[in-house]
């Protein structure tokens, strides 16, 4: 693979930053053009809708920049280096500049992930001033290396992206383990707020002993309690935790300990400051300052009840708590909190439940940092010339053109890829233990690359294939046959429902009698009337 060094400024075909049109001009704003600030990027590779849109006499007038579709934006202004790609021609405000490349020398997707592992390459050069800037300038000036052949890049591109894909999916099976449990929580308790099972309401302090931790000196003005072998949580580690805590950012000398107390494994903390009644569970003995109170009940299953518990009860406990120079609540108010108490033998199926699921979370963490480690490991690589894609082969149906050409989906593979690291030696190219150790995932990923591999790919699809304003589950089905995915009902179903939970797409119910809660009169209601009665869903723009 043969690089070519170069500047960004000679791999453009245009730099500009953006502009913000007057305010005062209720004309300019709130039309049909993106309008993109820093916090509508970082977001994802290509933008979606903005935050903000201008109209079209925003950019006749002059009061605002409009970059063609797949300029690169970049943050240049304050957070220095955030990125993304429009697909769309688009404006942004002065804060942000855009680089369309000459896709002859460098692919947008190609700058965007260059842009994404050398931030700290922007930020070096940009002014060091009370908000740090990276004007034009500079950002022409900034070196980059960059496979010479397209070909090249586009492959990067794609092995980058699968291994993004299959990080956001770890990170997602997380988010979903911890929305299960709640969801179990309430099905087997009910709402604990309002007692919605009518359990006996017992004082917290009755399910266990509640006391606070000890420090009779602050650490800070005493550095000799400090640096020891005793683990010392505060109340940020609590609140970062989880169910559980598993690190610790400080520990006490014996000195310290001394002032303090040690606390068993198994310990729930409990915060009652600044953070009020976040919670998490020992995996070891630790101390804790008396910003924090530790429970430790009879059971472990109570210890866990209360940590769900904790978490549907913490907004009111905030928000009725006394606030000085910050909110705090005293261990009277914990102890004497009246709490729904379900029988026992719920708690142990509870548990049961819980120690399932923090196993899969366990295995799913694992996954996420080797996933983790293989994409930091495979950008340096790349972006170095060091590694080897000369055994992936794709098949470009077209030639890569424009978005409108479906830029967003992904190249098909021939054949398995072989990730071979080049040695500057003449020893045999071997991959690194990371790369070997999660291989087999990468590979039959990619090797079995889905045409639909986001939500956003399918929305795409279903604009081009399902015809009409409304469309059912079935049809999407029917849309996707014959294309090169293989998916099960599941896989399809949780796309399709990520895209309502994003409001890209509406459920409408075309029972004559619940038509979505739409009145007769309004124009939603009219527009389905002819429909059979099931679930439909609807493109929303």
């Amino acid at each position: 693979m043969d690089f070519v060094t170069s500047t960004i400024g000679k791999i453009a075909k245009e730099i500009k930053t953006g502009k913000t049109p007057p305010t005062k001009n209720a004309e300019y704003f709130n039309g049909k053009i993106n309008w993109y600030t820093p916090t509508d990027l970082d977001r994802e590779t290509y933008l979606s809708k903005s935050s903000r849109t201008i109209t079209e006499l925003a950019v006749k007038d002059k009061k605002a920049t409009l970059f063609p579709s797949t300029t690169v934006l970049i943050g240049c202004i304050g957070n220095i280096g955030k990125i993304g790609i429009i697909v769309e021609p688009a404006a942004s405000n002065q804060q942000i500049t855009g680089v369309l490349t000459d896709e002859n020398k460098v692919i947008p997707e190609f700058f965007f992930y260059w842009l994404k592992i050398n931030k700290k390459l922007l930020e070096k050069n940009s002014k060091k001033a009370v908000v740090p800037i990276l004007n034009n300038k500079q950002l022409s000036a900034i070196p980059i290396s960059y496979p010479e052949n397209t070909n090249d890049q586009k492959r990067i591109v794609q092995v980058l992206t699968k291994v993004e894909f299959l990080i956001s999916q770890r990170k997602e099976s997380i988010d979903l383990a911890d929305e299960f449990l709640k969801h179990t929580f309430l099905t087997m308790f009910g709402d604990p707020v309002n007692n919605t099972k009518n359990w006996n309401l017992i004082q917290l302090s009755k399910l266990g002993a509640l006391d606070r931790g000890v420090s009779k000196h602050r650490p800070r003005n005493a550095p000799e309690l400090l640096g020891g072998a005793h683990p010392l949580i505060q109340t940020g580690d609590v609140s970062n935790a989880g169910l559980y805590l598993t690190r610790y950012n400080s520990t006490y000398s014996d000195i310290g300990l001394a002032q303090s107390k040690l606390w068993p494994k198994g310990t729930l903390c409990i915060t009652i400051a600044a953070n009020i009644a976040k919670t998490g569970i020992l995996t070891f003995d630790a101390c804790f300052p008396d910003s924090i109170v530790g429970f430790t009940p009879q059971r472990t299953s109570v210890s866990l009840y209360v940590h769900f518990l904790m978490g549907f009860l913490q907004s009111i406990l905030e928000k009725n708590a006394p606030q000085a120079a910050q909110k705090n609540i005293n261990l009277g108010i914990l102890r004497s909190l009246m709490v729904p108490n379900p029988d026992i033998e719920l708690l142990e199926e509870f548990e049961k439940i819980v120690n399932q699921t923090e196993s899969l979370k366990r295995y799913y963490s694992e996954s996420l940092n080797e996933l983790n480690e293989l994409y930091h490991s495979l950008s340096h690589k790349a972006f170095s010339g060091e590694l080897d894609l000369s055994h992936l082969k794709f098949v470009v149906e077209e030639e890569y053109q424009s978005f409108t050409n479906d830029r967003t989906e992904p190249w098909h593979f021939e054949q398995e890829v072989k990730l071979v690291i080049e040695k500057k030696t003449d020893a045999e190219p071997q991959a690194s233990n990371v790369e070997v150790k999660v291989k087999e995932d990468v590979t039959a990923s990619i090797t079995h690359m889905p045409f639909l591999k986001t939500e956003e790919d399918l929305l795409s699809h279903i604009s081009r294939n399902c015809s009409g304003s409304h469309f059912t589950f079935e049809d999407i089905k029917e849309a996707v046959k014959g294309l090169d995915w293989t998916y099960d009902f599941e896989e399809l179903k949780n796309l399709v429902f990520r895209l309502v939970r994003k409001k890209h797409l509406k459920q409408v119910f075309a029972d004559a009698f619940y038509k979505s809660g739409f009145k007769k009169t309004d124009a939603a209601f009219k527009e389905i009337a002819d429909l059979s009665e099931q679930i439909y869903f609807k493109r929303m723009l």
